[in-house]
């Protein structure tokens, strides 16, 4: 990464980003937890997101989806993708999306084309069979860096939790 870029995000996290550790994110630490304690057979993070525990549906129905699915949320979504792509090319090694609803290739379909060459081969979408895509999946981690319910033994702490404890 050059120094512009460097100085570029800089620049946009402190006016984009500078008070986002004052919000209450309890809520979403319980209804979308996103894990990131464990590490491959390389040393490097694993991020385990469990799409299937978050209640959308549920979230919808209370109103609460739309505080982090309106418009200028999905723009800074959007953006944050297109900001890590173009700052931190390469930088996803792998991600197994396992489980995966057959509607999730169309939603990939869909991002895709923000997406850099590199993040598109590291995605490996792998539906429901446990056997197949253990193959994939199994080769990369020890079992104790993966969680109960993906058939290893990690017990996975909220990534909002971790951060908290560092302050």
């Amino acid at each position: 990464m050059s120094r512009t870029q460097q100085l570029q995000t800089v620049t946009w996290w402190e006016e984009n980003m500078k008070d986002i550790h004052k919000e209450d994110w309890s809520d979403i630490e319980k209804d979308y937890p996103l894990r990131t304690d464990g590490v491959d057979k390389l040393g490097q993070p694993a991020i385990v997101v469990p799409f299937g525990e978050w209640d959308l549906r549920g979230a919808a129905v209370q109103g609460r989806l739309t505080r982090h699915l309106c418009i200028q949320c999905l723009r800074l979504y959007t953006e944050l993708g297109l900001t890590f792509e173009s700052r931190y090319p390469g930088a996803v090694d792998k991600i197994f999306i396992v489980n995966a609803p057959s509607i999730f290739q169309v939603i990939l379909g869909v991002a895709n084309p923000v997406l850099s060459k590199s993040t598109v081969n590291a995605i490996q979408v792998l539906e429901t069979n446990m056997e197949e895509w253990g193959k994939a999946v199994y080769s990369h981690f020890a079992k104790d860096q993966l969680p109960e319910y993906l058939g290893w033994t990690r017990n996975y702490s909220p990534v909002g939790n971790e951060i908290l404890k560092n302050e």
